[in-house]
């Protein structure tokens, strides 16, 4: 008693194929994503010099991976909150008050998210066509 299995040399050669393509398409959906996640963020950076909206940046993909950022050095404290201080005879002295966060990056990782599931899942498709 035996098992025949047919198909596979298509099947070898339909993932062949899959993975060329492939390896244009993460990264260049993995830009795409971050250039919208990017201007999401930006739009929602609030402004005072516009340094902080203009710091926004993202890296370059790498295995799969794309960093989306800020390098503005006080970006992390609009982002997350923090206290408030002020100098008093050359000392930071707290004033007992807090600045809430703006969560920039946050709130626009919340609004792509379902967004990004859904283009990846097509990018998916395409794929394997």
């Amino acid at each position: 008693m035996g098992v025949e299995i047919s198909g596979l040399d298509e099947f070898e050669k339909m993932l062949a194929d899959a993975e060329k393509r492939q390896r244009g398409a993460v990264n260049t959906f993995l830009k795409a994503e971050a250039e919208e996640l990017l201007g999401a963020a930006r739009d929602k950076t609030p402004v005072d010099t516009g340094a902080l909206r203009a710091n926004w940046g993202r890296s370059r993909p790498y295995r799969g991976i794309i960093r989306v950022g800020n390098t503005a050095d006080y970006a992390a404290h609009v982002e997350y909150g923090h206290r408030v201080v002020r100098m008093v005879g050359g000392k930071k002295e707290y004033t007992g008050k807090v600045k809430k966060g703006a969560y920039m990056l946050k709130e626009a990782w919340n609004e792509r998210e379902g967004n990004f599931r859904e283009n990846a899942k097509e990018i998916l498709k395409e794929m394997f066509k």
